[in-house]
C-alpha cells in the first residue's frame, strides 16, 4: 500500500501476521490487524503499529485492539475471533481452549466448568449432562450408565444403591419398594417374592414360614391366622374348616360331636349347650328353635306342646297361660284378646259375647248389666248412657224419650217436672226458668210473655195489666210509673207528655189542660192562675202583658182597651169640643 501521507507512520510486518496482508511493511497507522491477533505499538519508531496473537483461550474480532478470554463452558472458534458454546454433556473451565466430554456415572456441575460423579443410586448416559435416579425396584450397574432390575424377591427403593432380599413372612410389595408383611393367615418361603394362604385346617406358624394343623376340636378356613374352638351348640366340620351350628331345635355339650332336639314345651338356650323351659303362656313342639307365645283367644295346654282356644266369653291376650272371662258391660274383643267396654248407652252381663243397646228412656244401670227407666223428669236420648233433665222451660215428654218445650207465657227450671204460668206483671225471662217482674211503667196481658211499655199519657193499673189515660191536666212520658199534675200557667203537651209554660200573655187554670190569652183590660197574674183587670186609669189590649196608664187629658175606653180624651161638659153643651186620641 503506498504511503500518502509521510506523517502517517506503516504498520510493521511481523512474522505474527505473515499470513495476512491486512497489515504490511510500510501500511497507514489506521490499517486493521486479522482475527485473534491484537493492534499493538511496534518497536518503538514513530507511527509503528504490530499485529500481536491473542493467549490461548482468548479470542479478538477483526481490527480489535484487545484479546477477550472465552467464559466457561465456552472455547475460541478456528480463527480466535469469536467464543463457542461447549455442547450437551461437555465442559470447559475460563480460558480453556477445548471442551472436555463428562463421561459414564458423571454430568455436568451446575458451574459447567467440570464434570462431578453422579450422587449414589444415580446414573448417566451420553451426552451426560444429567443424571437420573434409578426408579423402584432398580439400581445403578457398576459404571453408572443404566438402572438393572432387582431380583423378584428383592427390593429397592427410587435412589437406591443395593437391592435387599426380603426374609420368611413377608413379601415384596407393589411397586418394589419395600417389604411388606403377609397378610393374617399367610406365610413367604423363599424367594419370599409373595405370600400364599394355609389351607383349610391349617394356619401359619409363628414366624410365618410354614402352616400347622389346627388340634382337636378346632377349625380354621382357608386364610384364617388362628384355630377356632367350637363352643356349645356348634361341631366341627368334617373338613376342620369350620365350626357347624347344632340343628334347629337341637343342643351340643362336650366334645361336640353331635346335636340333640329339645323336648316338647323346650328351647334350646343362647348358647345352644342346653334346654331351658318355655315361659307361661309359650309352647314349643318337640325341636322347635324358639319358644311361640299363645295367639290372642288361646293358652297353652299341660304340656306346653300347643294352644287351645279360650271358652265363649273369655279373653286371653297374646302369651297368656290363662283365660278369664269378660266382666258385666265388657263383652271381648273380635281377637278375643282383651274385653272391651260396651258402647254407650249399651250393657252385657258377665261372660255375655255382645251388648245390648238400651231405648228411649233408659239409661246403663249401675254395673252396666242391665238398663235403668230414668226418674220422673228425666229423659234419655240415643246412645241412652245417662238420664238427664230437660234445660229451662222444657218438661220432660210422657214416655221420657226426649224434652217438649212449655206452653206460651209458661216457665219452668231445668229438671222441673211441671211448667208454671206467669201471672199478670210478670213474664218470662230469657232461659224461660222463672217469671220475672214487668219493669215500672211496663204491663203484661196473657199469655204473658213479654212486658210492654204504657205509651205517652198513659200508666199502668195497680196490677199493671193495662194501661189507664192519664186526668186532664196530667201528663205521663212513656214508660211512666204515675201521672205528673201540671201547674198554674203551664199546660199539657200535645203528646200528654211533658207540661209546658203558656205565653206571657196566657193564663191556665185547673185542670190546666190549655192556655188562655187575657181579655180588654185584663193581665195576667203573677202566677199565671188567672186574669186580673187593670188599676183604675189603666188599659190593656186583650192578649197584653201588663197594664198601661193614659196620659192627662186622656181616659180608658169603655172596655179599657185603650185610652180615648176625656170629655169636656162645656164642650158637649156647646156641641163643641176637642177629640181625644187613644194613648
Amino acid at each position: 500500500m503506498t504511503v500518502a501521507d509521510s506523517s502517517v507512520a506503516a504498520c510493521t510486518y511481523t512474522a505474527a501476521v505473515a499470513a495476512s496482508s491486512t497489515c504490511g511493511p510500510g501500511d497507514m497507522a489506521d490499517c486493521k490487524c486479522p482475527a485473534g491477533t491484537k493492534k499493538a505499538m511496534g518497536d518503538g519508531s514513530p507511527s509503528s503499529y504490530t499485529c500481536t496473537a491473542c493467549a490461548d483461550g482468548e479470542v479478538a474480532a477483526l481490527g480489535s485492539s484487545t484479546c477477550t478470554q472465552c467464559g466457561v463452558a465456552k472455547i475460541p472458534n478456528a480463527d480466535k475471533s469469536a467464543c463457542l458454546d461447549c455442547a450437551a454433556g461437555e465442559v470447559a473451565a475460563q480460558g480453556d481452549t477445548v471442551c472436555t466430554a463428562c463421561t459414564a456415572g458423571k454430568k455436568v456441575k451446575s458451574t459447567n466448568d467440570i464434570c462431578e460423579a453422579c450422587a449414589t443410586g444415580s446414573v448417566s448416559a451420553s451426552p451426560f449432562a444429567s443424571c437420573t435416579a434409578c426408579g423402584a425396584g432398580k439400581v445403578p450397574k457398576n459404571d453408572h450408565t443404566v438402572c438393572l432390575s432387582c431380583a423378584p424377591a428383592e427390593i429397592a427403593a427410587v435412589g437406591a444403591q443395593t437391592c435387599t432380599a426380603c426374609t420368611s413372612g413377608k413379601k415384596v410389595n407393589s411397586d418394589k419398594t419395600s417389604c411388606e408383611d403377609c397378610a393374617a393367615g399367610e406365610i413367604s418361603v423363599a424367594p419370599f417374592a409373595t405370600c400364599s394362604s394355609c389351607s383349610v385346617g391349617h394356619i401359619p406358624n409363628n414366624d410365618k414360614s410354614a402352616c400347622i394343623q389346627c388340634g382337636t376340636g378346632e377349625a380354621a378356613p382357608p386364610g384364617a391366622h388362628e384355630c377356632t374352638a367350637c363352643t356349645a351348640g356348634k361341631k366341627v366340620k368334617p373338613d376342620k374348616s369350620a365350626c357347624d351350628n347344632c340343628g334347629v331345635g337341637t343342643i351340643s355339650v362336650s366334645p361336640f360331636e353331635a346335636c340333640t332336639a329339645c323336648a316338647v314345651g323346650k328351647v334350646p338356650a343362647s348358647d345352644h349347650g342346653s334346654c331351658t323351659n318355655c315361659n307361661n303362656g309359650e309352647v314349643a313342639a318337640l325341636g322347635a328353635p324358639a319358644c311361640t307365645p299363645c295367639g290372642a283367644g288361646h293358652f297353652p295346654d299341660q304340656s306346653q306342646g300347643a294352644c287351645t282356644a279360650c271358652a265363649t266369653g273369655s279373653v286371653a291376650a297374646t302369651g297368656s297361660h290363662t283365660c278369664t272371662a269378660c266382666q258385666a258391660g265388657h263383652v271381648p274383643d273380635t281377637s278375643a284378646a282383651t274385653c272391651t267396654q260396651c258402647p254407650a248407652g249399651e250393657v252385657s252381663v258377665g261372660g255375655a259375647t255382645q251388648c245390648t243397646a238400651c231405648t228411649s228412656g233408659k239409661k246403663v244401670g249401675t254395673g252396666s248389666s242391665a238398663c235403668e227407666v230414668c226418674p220422673a223428669g228425666l229423659v234419655s236420648t240415643a246412645p241412652f248412657a245417662e238420664c238427664t233433665s230437660c234445660g229451662a222451660g222444657k218438661l220432660a215428654k210422657g214416655d221420657r224419650s226426649g224434652c217438649e218445650d212449655c206452653g206460651a207465657g209458661e216457665v219452668a227450671q231445668a229438671g222441673a217436672q211441671s211448667c208454671v204460668a206467669c201471672a199478670t206483671g210478670k213474664k218470662m225471662n230469657s232461659e224461660k226458668s222463672a217469671c220475672d217482674d214487668c219493669s215500672p211503667g211496663e204491663i203484661s196481658a196473657s199469655p204473658f210473655q213479654q212486658c210492654t211499655a204504657c205509651t205517652a199519657g198513659k200508666t199502668p193499673n195497680s196490677d199493671k195489666s193495662n194501661c189507664v189515660t192519664c186526668s186532664a191536666g196530667e201528663v205521663a212520658p212513656v214508660g211512666a210509673t204515675q201521672c205528673t199534675a201540671c201547674n198554674s200557667g203551664q199546660k199539657v203537651s200535645s203528646d200528654s207528655t211533658t207540661c209546658e209554660n203558656c205565653q206571657s200573655s196566657e193564663v191556665s187554670a185547673t185542670p190546666f189542660s190549655s192556655c188562655t190569652a187575657c181579655s180588654a183590660g185584663t193581665v195576667p197574674k203573677a202566677d199565671r192562675s188567672a186574669c186580673e183587670p187593670c188599676s183604675s186609669g189603666e188599659v190593656a189590649a186583650a192578649g197584653s202583658t201588663q197594664c198601661s196608664a193614659c196620659t192627662s187629658g186622656n181616659e180608658p175606653n169603655t172596655d179599657s182597651s185603650a185610652c180615648v180624651a176625656t170629655v169636656n161638659p162645656e164642650a158637649q153643651l156647646g156641641g163643641k169640643g176637642n177629640e181625644g186620641s187613644d194613648q
